[in-house]
């Protein structure tokens, strides 16, 4: 009941990088971009920890609160970790990645090309990580109340359904603007990212 839709939730975020990377290899300096994107995913990544151990602290705690039918804790932990999880990317993240960039990148990427991609992406974690909220937190309430199934099908909804032509319309509109299409695609991906997080808060 739980287990399935879970690990297939799992499997389908494993899906995220290779589609871009495949986006990536057929536009301009696929090299650089698919180091820059890597390099910004692994950081997006360790940013979003706290949030989805936030998430993973979650399903104990509502299955137990669901026990007694206490509707007003749990929604009062999902409103507690949204705020905690705004004030880190806020207060935390974006004054790391505004004022660290240079140096954060220049660990893993040597070349100008790809140091200019990355700095640009790393940017945008904050904004990634505050629309990620919704979507690391939800998942585990739902599965803390007995149901797996509206995890599984925001999962479908953003990684089979809305990742690659998103990510496609957002390299081509930034390739058509005179930018990088890196560029398109992150911003593409943090669209959905908003998008099925507000399919869950709804």
């Amino acid at each position: 009941k739980l287990a399935v839709p879970a690990s297939v939730a799992y499997v389908l975020m494993a899906t995220e990088s290779a589609i871009v990377n495949a986006l990536l290899a057929r536009g301009a300096s696929p090299t650089e971009s698919i180091a820059a994107y890597s390099i910004y995913y692994r950081y997006l990544m360790f940013f979003l920890m706290p949030m989805v151990a936030c998430g993973v602290a979650l399903l104990p705690f509502v299955a137990r609160a669901w026990g007694s039918r206490d509707i007003a804790t749990i929604r009062g932990a999902v409103r507690d970790v949204g705020l905690a999880g705004t004030a880190y990317a806020l207060l935390v993240v974006a004054p790391l990645v505004v004022l660290l960039r240079g140096p954060l990148v220049a660990r893993f990427a040597t070349a100008p090309l790809t140091r200019e991609l990355t700095e640009w992406c790393l940017i945008v974690v904050p904004v990634a990580c505050v629309v990620a909220i919704p979507f690391f937190a939800c998942r585990p309430v739902f599965e803390g109340l007995q149901r797996g199934t509206p995890g599984l099908l925001v999962a479908l909804l953003r990684y089979a359904v809305l990742t690659g032509p998103v990510a496609w319309l957002g390299a081509r509109l930034a390739s058509q603007a005179g930018v990088p299409e890196l560029h398109g695609v992150v911003a593409a991906l943090v669209a959905v990212t908003a998008l099925v997080s507000l399919v869950f808060l709804t």
